[in-house]
């Protein structure tokens, strides 16, 4: 198990070319997997020999601003715990959720008109949230990065974008 700050891995969930995606908990604890650690490892050799904390600059700064529109009390966003960086790398911690948009896609569910307008509506709104509150673009919207958390219902559910 891997530790970043205060929290160590204990599942890998998800793998690409430059990221890491698996559960976590506080180190000092025996919980059930109740966060996600995200940790990107950049290739070196196919950056021009640019130094790892230049590359690791634009992951943390996207943490950052989750981080502070989540503080600021943005709804449509997860909770940032923990980031920072590491010897190979960087990382964030962020709540865990057993669901994204991409389980429904990939599972080709298909999803009641009010269940699906309700995502669209939430998704919507954080890209708002972050419009207003950070002046951006989310940069990496894809399924994996819209959740659906516990505290919804089948025809009204919580989402929250990462």
């Amino acid at each position: 198990m891997a530790r970043y700050g205060s929290y160590e891995t204990v599942r890998e969930i998800l793998r690409s070319a430059s990221a890491i995606v698996s559960t976590a908990r506080k180190s000092d604890s025996d919980e059930p997997d109740k966060y996600a650690v995200k940790f990107f490892q950049p290739f070196a050799h196919f950056h021009d020999d640019k130094p790892l904390t230049e590359l690791a600059q634009p992951f943390l700064e996207s943490a950052r601003t989750q981080q502070t529109l989540s503080a600021a009390g943005a709804s449509h966003w997860a909770s940032v715990h923990n980031m920072g960086e590491v010897a190979d790398g960087a990382y964030y911690v962020t709540d865990y959720y057993s669901r994204s948009l991409e389980h429904f896609y990939l599972g080709k569910a298909d999803l009641p008109a009010a269940t699906l307008h309700a995502v669209v509506d939430a998704v919507v709104q954080g890209l708002l949230e972050l419009k207003e509150r950070a002046n951006r673009p989310h940069g990496n919207l894809k399924a994996s990065n819209v959740f659906l958390t516990d505290r919804g219902t089948a025809d009204c559910p919580d989402v929250v974008l990462s």
